[in-house]
């Protein structure tokens, strides 16, 4: 620049003129260099950024898919216990009935053998009162 300053005393006004603008041009083309190099950082970043997020949404959708499976096992596993527990039930339940029934059945048995001998019973005391008049 000074090296122009100084010739641009030697040199006619629309010499100088196109100079400055020539200058004026070189250095909006550097500040455009300097922010396209900025804008491709900036690009390179974001698209590194793009490409974690991709690799972090492939994991998550991984491990959701990992998680999905378990919960469908962890449900038919409880259902299988579930169905072993109701079957384990309705087996006891049946077990209690013919306990009950034989239970009813044996005291109905000791009540009718009680009958039978107060009944024999009776009948020899009857016999015995006839007998003795």
């Amino acid at each position: 620049q000074q090296q122009l300053a100084s010739k641009g005393a030697d040199l006619p006004l629309s010499s100088m003129a196109a100079t400055a603008s020539n200058m004026d041009l070189e250095s909006q083309l550097a500040d455009a260099q300097v922010e396209a190099l900025s804008l491709k950082t900036e690009q390179a970043k974001l698209h590194e950024r793009l490409k974690h997020l991709k690799q972090r949404c492939d994991r998550l959708s991984e491990e959701k898919l990992d998680l999905n499976t378990s919960l469908v096992l962890s449900e038919e596993e409880r259902l299988d216990v579930s169905r072993a527990l109701i079957d384990m039930q309705i087996e006891n339940n049946q077990v209690k009935d013919r306990a009950e029934t034989k239970a009813q059945a044996d005291a109905n048995m000791v009540v009718e053998e009680w009958e039978r001998r107060t009944y024999a019973q009776v009948q020899v005391c009857s016999a015995d009162t006839t007998t003795q008049r």
